[in-house]
C-alpha cells in the first residue's frame, strides 16, 4: 500500500501551514537507506516545501492508481494492462523472501502495492525531489553502493537519459547477482517533454548484453500501438469539449476494439508502441 500524504510529509519532516521554506539538505530516504548509500553525496535545494509537496504526493498518488487499474477512457489503457500483467509475471520470478527495491524515476509508483508483503526497503530515485520519490540523483550515477538492490523498476525512463548505455550499466551494478530488472520503453509514440530516444528489441538487447538472462516482451501489437496514437491525438485536442467527447465515448470504444483485436501483441509488431524488458543480472 502507498503511504499516506500526511506520513510521506511527516517522514520528511514537513508539517502543513509551515509557509514558504527553502533548504539545502543532504540526500535521504523515507525509511533506513542503511549501508546502501555510496560516499558520493549530492546536495539539493527544496522552494515552497510546505505548499508544493502535500499536493505533489496527492497528485502522484492518483497517478499511480489510474496506472495500476486504468479506466476504459485512459487513452493508455492498452499499454498499462499489459504492463501490468508483465510486471505480475516479472513478480512471480522473485524469491519468496523479502527484496531490497529501487525505483529508479519512481515518482508515482504504480506498481508498489503489488509488492505488498514482499518488500525490505522500497527507495525511489529521480533527478528533481517530487512526488514519492526518496533521493534526488541523476540515474547515470546512482549513490549507491554496488549490489546493493534485489529488485530494480525502471518504467518510462531511459527514452529520457544522455547516455542509455551507461545507463542499464548502472542499474546492473546496484542489482546483486541474481537481481531483476523490470524495465519498461517506448518504442512507437508520439514524443514527450524531453525525450531523445526509442527503442527496439535488437537495439534492447545490445544495450543489455551485459545481463545474463533478457526477455523482451511488447506491451500490445501494431492494434494497440496505432489505437495508442490516435488516443493519444484525441486527449491533446486543444478545444475542451472535442476531449471531454473523446474520453467520454471515442477513445473507450477504440480501447475495447483494440483490446478484442490485439491479442496481447502476437500478431504483427510492426508498430507496437512500448516493451516491457525482464532482464536478470
Amino acid at each position: 500500500m502507498l503511504p499516506s500524504t500526511s506520513k510521506l510529509i511527516a517522514a520528511r519532516g514537513l508539517w502543513p501551514g509551515a509557509g514558504s521554506v527553502t533548504s539545502s539538505i543532504k540526500r535521504w530516504n523515507v525509511g533506513s537507506v542503511g549501508g546502501l548509500m555510496s560516499a558520493r553525496c549530492y546536495n539539493y535545494s527544496i522552494p515552497d516545501v510546505a505548499e508544493d509537496f502535500p499536493r505533489s504526493i496527492e497528485r502522484a498518488v492518483t497517478l499511480g492508481r489510474e496506472r495500476l487499474d486504468p479506466a476504459l477512457r485512459n487513452p493508455d489503457y492498452l499499454l498499462y494492462r499489459c504492463r501490468r500483467q508483465h510486471f505480475q509475471q516479472c513478480l512471480a520470478r522473485l524469491p519468496d523472501q523479502s527484496v531490497d527495491v529501487l525505483d529508479v524515476g519512481g515518482r508515482i509508483q504504480p506498481f508498489r502495492p503489488l509488492l505488498e508483503g514482499r518488500v525490505n526497503s522500497y527507495i525511489a530515485v529521480d533527478r528533481q525531489l517530487e512526488g514519492l520519490l526518496d533521493v534526488a540523483a541523476k540515474g547515470e550515477s546512482l549513490p549507491f553502493m554496488d549490489e546493493s538492490f534485489d529488485f530494480v523498476i525502471c518504467t518510462q525512463v531511459l527514452s529520457y537519459v544522455d547516455d542509455p548505455r551507461h545507463f542499464v550499466e548502472e542499474l546492473r551494478r546496484v542489482l546483486r547477482k541474481g537481481g531483476y530488472l523490470f524495465m519498461t520503453v517506448p518504442a512507437f509514440s508520439p514524443q514527450h517533454h524531453d525525450e531523445r530516444w526509442r527503442f527496439l528489441p535488437d537495439g534492447l538487447r545490445e544495450l543489455l548484453r551485459g545481463y545474463r538472462q533478457v526477455d523482451i516482451v511488447p506491451e500490445g501489437g501494431s492494434v494497440a500501438g496505432i489505437i495508442r496514437s490516435l488516443n493519444d491525438t484525441l486527449d491533446q485536442l486543444e478545444r475542451p469539449l472535442v476531449r471531454k467527447v473523446a474520453a467520454g465515448g471515442l477513445i473507450p470504444v477504440l480501447n475495447w476494439i483494440g483490446e478484442k483485436l490485439d491479442c496481447n501483441g502476437r500478431r504483427s509488431q510492426r508498430f507496437t508502441a512500448n516493451y516491457s524488458v525482464i532482464a536478470v543480472k
